[in-house]
Formats: structure tokens, sequence, C-alpha cells
């Protein structure tokens, strides 16, 4: 996960290749495969929340495939740790030949089973590659 933009009013959710045990530090190595984008759709002192998008903003570069999503992301501090609460579908046709997007699916889907659903539950973990500014 990372906030971006100008304002940091940009959310980027990516998956990755290989896998993290809890509690370990994430691997220098680690690469976007897969990546959903937000945008800002309000901020408190409690809480930031997203409202994620099916089409990727226009001159705005991600790293791995972009996925369209529909749902939301909202960043939290819970039990003095930062948190991230994100639910949603991903609704996509497959990505052509040498195409790095994958394309959204009308709303209503004609074919509601290509939809899949997602939930993710996530803590900040330390990564060598972190940065704040």
């Amino acid at each position: 996960m990372s906030r971006c933009g100008p304002n940091s009013e940009f959310i980027t959710i990516a998956s990755a290749a290989g896998k993290v045990e809890p509690e370990t530090e994430a691997p220098i190595g680690l690469a976007p495969v897969n990546t959903a984008v937000g945008i800002l759709l309000s901020e408190t002192a409690e809480d930031i929340t997203f409202l994620m998008l099916r089409q990727q903003p226009t001159h705005f570069p991600i790293a791995g495939t972009f996925f369209p999503t529909d749902g939301y992301s909202r960043i939290f501090e819970s039990q003095g740790r930062f948190r991230l609460r994100s639910e949603g579908r991903h609704a996509h046709r497959a990505r052509g030949l040498d195409s790095h997007v994958r394309s959204d699916m009308p709303d209503p889907l004609p074919n509601a089973q290509r939809a899949m659903g997602w939930h993710v539950e996530a803590v900040r973990h330390n990564w060598v590659g972190e940065f704040f500014e």
C-alpha cells in the first residue's frame, strides 16, 4: 500500500509475488504485480477513506497491472499501529496481448460470475525500502 499523488490524494494497493510471514520485515525485492487505485474521499483525525477506481487516473503511472475495482479503503490507527481495511470487487476482462491494463466491466455486470469480491485487513510492517516525506 502506498499513499501518493501531488497532494497525497491517491492510494495504491498492490499484490506482490512471494509471501511475507507476519511480524517479519518485507523483503527488499518486493514488487507489485496487480495494483488497485483509490482517490481520497474523506480525511479526519481518526481515519482516511478512499474510493477505489474503475479507471486508472490519467497521467498516473503505477507499478504492475492496473486492476479496476469497486469499493473503499480506510487507513486508521489502532493499538498504536497503522491499519488498512479495504473491501470491494474486481470486475474486469482479461487483458489483451501486450497490455498492462485490464478493462473494466459495465455495471450492472452482464456476467456476475466474473466479478471477484475481496476483503483486506492489513497492518503496517517495517520495510527496508520504505520512506516518509
